[in-house]
């Protein structure tokens, strides 16, 4: 894998971390990531395997199809973040 492969899979890792985190309590639906991947041309086999990444990494975890995020994966988020610049929250994108 060379290196540009890799930043494209850390950004995408930053993207399904970030929404994970978003959906709290209740966690992020599969359905809801694959079909956000898929949009992107990812097939069905190819999220499976990166979710599984996460999870084998200890970043997430899964409850039935939701995915909620570890303090590993929060710690690996911000070292992300800081790699790739943190989000823009919603005020920011409209100023």
């Amino acid at each position: 894998m060379n290196a540009q492969a890799i930043l494209l899979l850390q950004k995408i890792g930053l993207g399904v971390l970030e929404a994970v985190e978003v959906g709290g309590d209740t966690g992020a639906a599969g359905g809801v990531l694959y079909a956000a991947m898929m949009a992107h041309g990812a097939s069905l086999s190819q999220f499976q395997s990166f979710m599984d990444t996460l999870l084998q990494r200890g970043f997430v975890t899964r409850s039935e199809d939701c995915y909620h995020i570890t303090a590993a994966g929060q710690v690996y988020k911000a070292q992300l973040q800081a790699k790739f610049g943190a989000p823009r929250s919603t005020a920011q994108a409209s100023a």
